[in-house]
């Protein structure tokens, strides 16, 4: 069930143009979370808009976000919705911060969507 839910958060990014969308199920790594959702922005402001549709879409699958971060400046937006962490980067704070690289053992969650 949470991973048909983060699937579908990963779609709602890709449909508003996020790029280099990544699903990693992080459940046997930490207690924390289930899913890490990674995803590039083209710009502050279209991070921004895509915290508006993520939680829209979080609404419609009855997720509530627990905690933002990030939305002052931007390049590092964080959404927590308990079970599942959405990162919205900038390119150069992505590559910066390389999260992928960081949970480089968690299981990438393959989709079918065009990132």
């Amino acid at each position: 069930m949470k991973e048909k839910t983060a699937l579908a958060l990963c779609k709602v990014l890709d449909e508003k143009q996020a790029k280099d969308i990544v699903l990693l199920d992080v459940s046997d790594k930490t207690p924390l979370m289930d899913y890490f959702i990674i995803a590039t922005a083209m710009n502050p402001r279209h991070g921004k808009s895509l915290v508006d549709v993520l939680e829209e879409a979080a609404h419609k699958e009855s997720l509530v976000a627990h905690s933002k971060e990030g939305l002052q400046n931007g390049e590092w937006i964080l959404i927590d919705f308990k079970d599942i962490v959405v990162h919205i980067f900038t390119g150069d704070h992505r590559r910066h911060y390389n999260l992928e690289k960081l949970w480089y053992d968690a299981k990438k969650i393959e989709m079918d969507i065009d990132t």
